[in-house]
Parts: C-alpha cells; sequence; structure tokens
C-alpha cells in the first residue's frame, strides 16, 4: 500500500510534466513569457533591430526521416530574444507517446534513410549518439498519440523548470480508521519554461 501510495503521487507529477508537451500548442495549461503557448508559429523577438517572429510549430508534420531533419534544423536557428543565434544543439531527445515508439527506432536507429528506397546512410545513426529517444506514457492514447516533440536537453537545463512547494512525502500522522490504517502522500509541484527555444512540436494526426 505504501508503494501504491507513491506511484500515485509520481504518476501525478509525471502526468502532469507530459501535460506540458501535448497541451503545449494552446495556453489552456500554461501560457509563455511572451504571451503564447510554448509551440508557436509567431515567437517574437524584442530586439530593435529584428521585427521577425520565431517558429517552433511544425503544424500536423507526422514523424519521418526528413520531418525529423527539418526539426533538428530550426532548433540549431533559433535565436534568444535580442536576436542573436544560440549555440548549436549537441544533446537532442526526441520525445513519443507510446503508439509512435516503434516509428522512433525506425527513423533514428535504421542503418539506412527508412523512407527512401535508395537506402542512403541514416544520419541518425550515426554512433555519435547526439540524439535519442524517450517514450512517454502519460501522453494520452487518443488525440495525442502521434504528437512528437524534439528537445535540447542542454537548452532545457537552463530553460524548463518544474516549480516545488515540497517535493513527494509521506504525511506522518498515522491515522486509523475502523481498524485500517490509512497511508498518506502529497506534494506541490507545478512544471513550466522561462524560454521556448527549448522545443519544437509537431501536433500530427497520423
Amino acid at each position: 500500500m505504501v508503494g501504491a501510495t507513491a506511484n500515485a503521487v509520481n504518476a501525478r507529477i509525471d502526468t502532469n510534466a507530459a501535460k506540458l508537451f501535448y497541451l503545449g500548442f494552446g495556453t489552456t495549461f500554461f501560457t509563455g513569457g511572451d504571451g503564447l503557448a510554448l509551440f508557436d508559429d509567431a515567437h517574437p523577438n524584442n530586439s530593435s533591430t529584428s521585427t521577425a517572429t520565431q517558429d517552433n510549430d511544425l503544424g500536423t508534420l507526422q514523424l519521418s526521416y526528413d520531418n525529423l531533419k527539418t526539426a533538428v534544423q530550426n532548433l540549431d536557428r533559433f535565436t534568444d530574444d535580442k536576436g542573436i543565434q544560440l549555440l548549436p544543439c549537441r544533446k537532442l531527445r526526441l520525445v513519443v507517446a507510446r503508439e509512435n515508439k516503434e516509428r522512433a527506432e525506425e527513423v533514428l536507429r535504421s542503418i539506412g534513410n527508412p523512407d527512401n528506397a535508395n537506402r542512403v546512410s541514416n544520419v541518425f545513426n550515426n554512433g555519435e549518439g547526439y540524439i535519442d529517444y524517450v517514450v512517454a506514457n502519460w501522453i494520452p492514447q487518443t488525440t495525442y498519440s502521434k504528437y512528437w516533440f524534439v528537445i535540447d536537453m542542454e537548452r532545457a537545463a537552463q530553460m524548463l523548470y518544474m516549480v516545488w512547494g515540497w517535493r513527494p512525502k509521506f504525511d506522518s500522522d498515522n491515522v486509523v480508521n475502523n481498524g485500517t490504517k490509512i497511508y498518506t502522500a502529497s506534494t506541490h509541484f507545478a512544471p513550466g519554461f522561462q524560454a521556448w527555444q527549448w522545443a519544437i512540436g509537431s501536433a500530427a494526426t497520423t
């Protein structure tokens, strides 16, 4: 029972952390500092010499070899809010729901390009390991199951955070109700980000 209580608390944390991604195309769960969603096609720059906006929303592009290349190239070209290009990405992570796990394996680990009949070399399977993937089982199976995201782990370490009121803990009071001992645990937290340049995402439907 103690283990089940701990698992329930951790599942709540994981569920809300996943919402930052799959609900990141709108502002109902979290609104960025620029007043926009995490994934948007018009993030503004504050530079007086540049009025251009930046786009980290891939629309509904499905997960494919070429679309992943586009996502990675876009990440490398993001600038800060003054228009200065950020350092190139060195450690990337592809995030998918369970329904895209096998597709992620094909795109990243095939010896050749999985979407090209000529079987040219797969640039992601080069032994350098600069891009890996994780399966976020907390992304719901229905509407969001084909969504996919690429994050720069180094930028995320600076821009993405979890605010803790308190980390998971067991309450100290021993409660017995009609001979049944009650186990309780609690946590207080909120995921968020201070800038958006660490991620790019697609709300794919296929």
